[in-house]
């Protein structure tokens, strides 16, 4: 018997639910899209656009995840495929999905990542990577690097240009 049933919810009441979550996450959608200059960008100190183009087909390799200066190898890697499709590596899985740039403020994802049996990383490593990039509201490039930042402006990623 469906879940809905044993909980003696009728079939409009989950309607009504469905409805709801669709409705809000359309909500949460479009707030970020209508206001691109959000509290991130004032925070960092970002004004200016973030240009793709310079960072674009390039495998970036993280040098600093979450202040740590010193990544266990294979380290986490991102490569912007086109403006809004982005891929790498945590480490050991792969990932690919979507990234979304206002200016200087970014959101990844959802992002689709492969399951393997990794050797667990120090400190779970991939798993704070894609914290990370979850957590990343702001880009740059700066000192050669791709510098992420979060919603407060504190640096949460930081990649080296790949040598040619």
């Amino acid at each position: 018997m469906p879940i809905f049933l044993r909980l003696n919810m009728s079939v409009a009441a989950v309607r009504h639910l469905v409805s709801a979550t669709l409705l809000f996450q359309l909500c949460a959608c479009s707030m970020f899209a209508a206001n691109p200059a959000s509290p991130a960008s004032a925070a960092s100190g970002a004004s200016e656009a973030f240009d793709v183009s310079k960072v674009q087909g390039l495998d970036w390799v993280a040098t600093q995840l979450d202040g740590v200066p010193k990544l266990a190898e294979p380290r986490p890697t991102l490569r912007w495929n086109t403006p809004d499709q982005v891929s790498g590596s945590g480490g050991c899985n792969r990932f690919s999905g979507k990234v979304v740039l206002a200016g200087a403020e970014v959101r990844f994802g959802p992002l689709a990542s492969t399951r393997m049996m990794c050797i667990v990383s120090p400190q779970g490593q991939e798993d704070r990577y894609f914290r990370a990039l979850e957590a990343a509201r702001t880009v740059k490039v700066e000192d050669n690097g791709l510098v992420l930042l979060d919603g407060t402006g504190q640096q949460v990623l930081r990649f080296a240009k790949p040598t040619e």
